[in-house]
This record gives C-alpha cells, structure tokens and sequence, in this order.
C-alpha cells in the first residue's frame, strides 16, 4: 500500500496591523511501489504544493535514514500551474532507492522543514516510516532457457551420436560382405602375405581362393568336387559354350601355375590374378558397387 501522509493547513496572520493571507504549503510523501524485488530501485516522492500569490517557500531537506535501502540517485523540480483561478507552486523530490536483500526496506520518520524567507514563516511537517516489501530477484528467462536448452541441446546430441553408432554396427551386421566382394579383397591381398615368397607361391593361394568361390557360389558340397562338377552345374543351368570355355582355361592355368617344373614369372602371375578376379566380379549382382 503507498503510504502518503497529506495535510492542508491554512492560518490567518495579522502582520504590521494589515491583514495577510497565510497559506502552509500541502505536503504528500510516498513510496512508488509496496512491493519490488532486490534487483530493482523505488522513489520516494515528496510532493509540496501552495498558492503561488500567497508564499513562496524553500524546503531543507534532511539526511535520511534508511534501513536496507540505499540512496542511487536524487532529483528536484518546481513548477506552477493553474488550479481554478488560482496560480499554484508545486515543489518535487524524488529520491531512488535500491534494496540491499530480500526482506524489508524502510525509510525511517524524519522532519522536513520549510521555511518563507519573505515572510519569515515556516513550519515542520512530520514524515512517519515508509516501508516497502522487498523479495528476491526472479529468474532471468534467459537464464532459465539457456540452463534449459544447453543440457538439452548435449543430451540430444549424444544420444543421437549414439543411434548413429548403433545404426552402423546394426547395419554392419545386417548388410555382411558379399561373396564376391570377400573373394576379389582376399585375391587382391595375396601378393602382400608375409608368407608370399614368390609367384608361384602366389598362384597357390590364388588357385585355393577361386576353387572356394566357384564351390560356395555354385553350392558344390566339396571344393575338392569343383572341376568335377562345375561344367555339368554350368551344362544344366543353361551357360554359354564362351562361358564354359573361358572358366575351363582359368582352371587349366591355375593348375599349370602351380604345377609347373618351372617358376612362373610374378608378370604372368599378375596376368593371371587379372583374368580370375575378372571372372569373380562378374558374379556380382547387378548395381553392387
């Protein structure tokens, strides 16, 4: 509740046996608000006002005392104005106040005096406390969204670090490696074996690779049966005499690289790997990268 203590006195005075009219000045004290919180400030408002014809009066304003308030900044202002038919002075204070805590603020009663020079009249007009109920600062919004937001933003972030992970081994386990794509990796990874001494070497492991291939993908129960087996599978299912011929020629210098009483040369060897990898990828389903 603004507190405002407001009084109106007129008195008649008798001066050197003529008759003056006296007019004390209508004083009103305030606070701006009855409520605020620690971060922000409250005025004090001491308003004076009194028939301009009647006084002219000067205010002596007193150190105030103050309980858990401080004084930030202090402005004053005189005006007239028109009230009726009747010029009015009126004489302003404002005083900002800041809260130290949360709790309650209080100015404490003071006197203010005033005093017509012209006339020498004055008076006191007593000031009772004026408190205001202070509370603690709220939340800045900024604050709460951000202390919102950022937890938020990690939290969704790892957890969609986590999906991606779990989304690639799942694909992993789901998408294997194609036969094709197994046999051409490990064909073209013969010449890098520590064990690979040599071509003919290499033409071993070559030839063990293919005849693995032609078994698993044609479903020949023995690798051991593929030459056997092989070109009645290819008869059945329709092959062309080309296809026939060109993986009969494969087969017989796989055989002659490894059985040779010579050594092959690694050129022959590369040749070689080149054509059966050729057959391999050719396996592959159509659109396989």
């Amino acid at each position: 509740m603004i507190r405002g203590v407001r009084t109106f006195i007129f008195m008649v005075i008798l001066l050197g046996g003529r008759g003056l009219v006296y007019a004390e000045p209508q004083i009103d004290v305030s606070l701006s608000a009855q409520k605020i919180p620690a971060n922000q400030t409250v005025t004090l408002q001491i308003r004076a006002q009194w028939p301009k014809a009647e006084a002219q009066y000067a205010f002596a304003l007193p150190e105030l005392s103050l309980k858990n308030l401080s004084v930030v900044n202090q402005a004053e202002s005189q005006e007239t104005f028109r009230q009726g038919q009747q010029e009015w002075t009126r004489k302003i204070f404002l005083i900002d106040l800041k809260p130290g805590q949360s709790g309650e603020g209080i100015v404490k009663a003071f006197v203010l005096p005033y005093v017509d020079p012209a006339l020498q009249k004055g008076g006191r007009f007593e000031v009772p406390d004026q408190r205001v109920r202070v509370t603690p600062p709220p939340v800045s919004a900024l604050i709460v969204t951000t202390g919102v937001l950022i937890p938020s933003t990690i939290i969704l972030f790892a957890l969609f670090r986590f999906y991606v992970r779990k989304r690639t081994v799942t694909l992993k386990t789901k998408l294997p490696q194609s036969l094709e794509e197994g046999t051409l990796e490990k064909m073209k990874a013969i010449v890098s074996k520590p064990h690979a001494s040599n071509p003919k070497t290499w033409a071993y492991e070559l030839a063990g690779e293919f005849q693995t291939f032609l078994a698993r993908y044609y479903k020949i129960s023995s690798e051991r049966a593929v030459e056997k087996e092989i070109f009645e599978i290819l008869t059945s299912q329709g092959a062309s005499s080309e296809e026939i011929k060109t993986l009969r020629r494969l087969l017989e210098r796989l055989h002659e690289a490894k059985f040779a009483g010579g050594e092959i040369s690694a050129a022959e060897f590369y040749e070689l790997q080149k054509d059966v990898m050729r057959y391999v990828e050719a396996k592959r389903p159509v659109g396989a990268l």
